[in-house]
């Protein structure tokens, strides 16, 4: 493991065997380029991540790839976005650096084309939605932009599931046929793995966001710089447990909750952090609001 300002750097035993076997196999060139490519494109998510004031944990290299670990914590969507497509722009720089250096004849062709064709690989391949890839990263800011977060949770796993089952069996039949890489049925095995787990700790992931959001309360006007340009409200009828209407809340937005009675009429109008402050409550949290209010 190595430590570079604070951050982790560590490389799996697995890609050490990778290593190993590219110098047996007389690939090791190929291998360290592809190894050195994808550092440079987690560090472009560390870089765009520690810019926006973001803990970054550490940088783990894969025999497949690589992760940056970031801590938990739930910034605004458009940070997320930004930190997502920070690593793909990476590739693509390098990408343009290629081509240039093929023009001017400093690389021969063949590794000028290898340095192309091994950017884009990783590019488009980050930007399959599947968490924890870029392309995941990105589909549940979309979920969480359009839908309540605690929703948009088990959509980003659930889709993750599906897609990355269905990349299982494109893998297993590639095989059969030696279409693609044998690498693959690993990588799609790791994601399968990784989003079953991401949608079975769904209410985990929950909790620390609700923990995340009653700690630090924001006003309505404060929210505004999120770029939403008005408040969502939440509608709940008197008989709704509290349990039931904090899983409403959307990611970045402050909500007022109007609670409304039997003919329609509203009753009472509250913040979200009341909500929250209710549902951390054992016993408050499976009553109603009609049992809750004065």
């Amino acid at each position: 493991m190595i430590k570079w300002r604070g951050i982790s750097v560590s490389i799996h035993p697995l890609f050490s065997f990778t290593l190993l076997l590219s110098i047996l196999t007389g690939s090791f060139l190929e291998v360290t380029l592809l190894f050195t490519l994808v550092l440079i494109h987690e560090w472009g998510h560390v870089v765009a991540a520690r810019s926006l004031g973001w803990k970054v944990i550490r940088v783990q290299i894969l025999p497949f790839g690589g992760v940056a670990e970031m801590e938990e914590h739930f910034p605004p969507l458009w940070e997320e976005v930004v930190v997502a497509l920070a690593g793909p722009a990476q590739n693509f720089w390098l990408i343009g650096l290629g081509w240039m250096m093929m023009e001017l004849q400093w690389w021969g062709e063949a590794w000028g084309m290898y340095v192309i064709e091994a950017n884009l690989m990783i590019a488009l391949f980050n930007f399959i939605p599947i968490a924890p890839l870029d392309g995941g990263k990105l589909l549940q800011a979309g979920f969480s932009r359009l839908f309540a977060f605690h929703q948009a949770l088990i959509w980003t796993a659930g889709t993750g599931l599906l897609l990355s089952g269905l990349l299982i069996l494109f893998a297993m039949y590639s095989l059969t046929i030696q279409a693609v890489s044998p690498h693959l049925w690993m990588i799609a095995l790791f994601l399968f793995v990784s989003n079953y787990y991401a949608l079975k700790h769904v209410p985990y992931r929950f909790m620390r966001f609700l923990i995340a959001r009653g700690r630090e309360p924001r006003t309505v006007p404060e929210r505004r710089k999120t770029g939403f340009k008005r408040e969502p409200s939440i509608y709940v009828d008197v008989h709704t447990p509290v349990e039931m209407a904090v899983r409403q809340l959307r990611r970045d937005p402050c909500h007022l909750i109007y609670v409304y009675g039997p003919q329609g009429h509203i009753q009472h109008v509250m913040k979200e952090h009341k909500l929250i402050e209710w549902f951390f409550d054992p016993v408050w949290r499976k009553r109603t609001f009609s049992q809750c209010l004065p």
